[in-house]
């Protein structure tokens, strides 16, 4: 077992909902063929909360954890994303494929490398557009404090513009790759997989968007400076509901309506879209004949204990 604290770059803990919270771990793995980490928790339960082994044993305690394994989010930018001449793009890797599978080439084994491609595109455009979006959030919090008005304008007007044309390249480059997957030599995996990624891309734009265009217009020392980019903003999410609407995509804005069906469309397509990054956890045989044996000792253990006890008493006049 190789322990190195400094494997673990960053860690979060965040409430879930009113009865979970979540811990997040982000640990970096050498390159070798095998590695080995340790993660040591204690919680401090005050006395007041009456939590004990009485009401709430070993067994509940791991019946109510859960535990998930997951790559990080690969990160492209959003321009790089349409570039043809890189090979590391998930956009490109699914035009090869495709090509592939148009050819004629119909193995299982590329229908699921084509949807697993499609999906990590999905987990990309994601992390770039939120990671985007957080900047010139914070960036529009501070945009009238004591920094140089000309360096504020030029980082903010530069990187909104720059932004908005690397969104216009990537609309354009996935209504392209829309199309083709829309021809009918194409299998129905790929393009049912390819429908729920373009429903999850446009509630990303339409959520993220709504965000920036919320700050620019509570910003007024940058509402007026960037005018044309909160039109644009506003005209692309206006234009992904009625998207949506076009497709007959379940995740619709209804006017008066409590829109229940467009969260929970939007949880079970995110969940599909970042399952890609998930690891199975799997134990070998070994582990699990381990498992059994040390399992079998504690029982034994407990009832060596127990009958000592007993004879004990017993014996006792």
């Amino acid at each position: 077992m190789i322990e190195d604290k400094n494997d673990i770059l960053d860690s979060r803990i965040k409430l879930h909902d009113r009865h979970r919270f979540e811990i997040k771990l982000d640990i970096d793995l050498d390159e070798s063929a095998r590695s080995a980490y340790e993660v040591e928790t204690y919680f401090f339960v005050p006395r007041a909360l009456n939590v004990g082994p009485h009401n709430y044993t070993k067994d509940n305690f791991y019946n109510s954890s859960q535990r998930y394994i997951r790559f990080s989010t690969p990160k492209i930018s959003l321009g790089k994303l349409c570039d043809p001449g890189l090979q590391a793009s998930p956009l490109n890797r699914v035009r090869q494929d495709l090509s592939k599978v148009l050819s004629g080439d119909k193995s299982p084994a590329l229908t699921d490398a084509v949807c697993d491609e499609l999906r990590l595109l999905g987990c990309i455009i994601r992390g770039e557009i939120r990671d985007y979006v957080k900047i010139f959030v914070e960036g529009l919090d501070t945009y009238s404090d004591a920094a140089p008005a000309g360096q504020r304008q030029l980082f903010m007007g530069e990187g909104l513009e720059n932004f908005f044309a690397d969104l216009g390249n990537l609309q354009t480059a996935l209504c392209s790759l829309r199309g083709e997957i829309a021809d009918p030599a194409v299998p129905l995996k790929i393009r049912e997989t390819a429908a729920f990624f373009d429903e999850y891309v446009s509630l990303l734009l339409e959520e993220y968007l709504t965000l920036l265009l919320e700050a620019l217009r509570s910003s007024p020392g940058a509402r007026g400076r960037f005018e044309g980019v909160e039109k644009e903003a506003a005209q692309i999410v206006t234009a992904q509901n009625r998207y949506r609407q076009a497709m007959k995509y379940p995740s619709v804005l209804a006017p008066g309506s409590t829109n229940e069906v467009l969260i929970y469309r939007r949880g079970v397509l995110k969940k599909f879209i970042s399952g890609v990054l998930y690891l199975k956890a799997e134990f070998s045989e070994w582990e699990t004949l381990t498992q059994v044996v040390f399992g079998l000792s504690a029982g034994a253990a407990m009832l060596f204990a127990v009958l000592v006890t007993l004879l004990s008493r017993a014996a006792t006049p």
